[in-house]
């Protein structure tokens, strides 16, 4: 992923500077030196959430106002989830295992879960921030594209993705 991120800031540069590092520890960057990080899909591939909230949000972030974006996972995307049909004949997800906090591999081998992450329940994540130090301001749960709506219709009634955004507990 960095390799294909470098290439893509060659071909159309925008400044921006790619590092590999630790996420629990993000040894590699200077503590405080950023008004705010966006952690996107990352924190369900980290298996200590604790750690990665704490070196992401806490530790990079300016510690007096400094503010925290993660978007942890794909909402309903458990273990045990599936696709069915709806009484109204349209098509569902069926979500099973929500509660089961584990790490999981799709069985879908073209699957995008192919890879592997640490399914945690939305309140996992909330309050992990809030036992880091910060305060919820703000939260959207984006309806898909109208181009994967249509190609997965199933989606276009179920959120994939919670937006968060956190400051600095005062």
């Amino acid at each position: 992923m960095i390799g294909h991120a470098r290439r893509q800031e060659a071909a159309a540069p925008l400044g921006i500077a790619f590092r590999v590092d630790d996420a629990r520890t993000l040894a590699g960057l200077t503590a405080g030196a950023f008004g705010g990080v966006v952690a996107n899909l990352s924190l369900n591939n980290v298996d200590d959430l604790d750690a990665a909230l704490g070196a992401v949000c806490g530790g990079c972030c300016d510690r007096a106002a400094g503010w925290c974006s993660p978007s942890p996972h794909p909402c309903f995307e458990t273990p045990h989830a599936s696709w069915g049909t709806a009484p109204d004949g349209r098509p569902a997800q069926l979500v099973n295992g929500y509660f089961d906090e584990r790490f999981w591999r799709s069985e879908q081998p073209q699957g995008f879960r192919r890879a592997g992450n640490w399914h945690r329940m939305l309140a996992t994540y909330l309050n992990a921030l809030v036992d880091g130090g910060f305060v919820v301001t703000r939260m959207l749960e984006p309806e898909p594209s109208p181009a994967l709506a249509t190609s997965h219709p199933g989606r276009a009634d179920v959120p994939m993705f919670l937006v968060v955004r956190a400051a600095r507990r005062p």
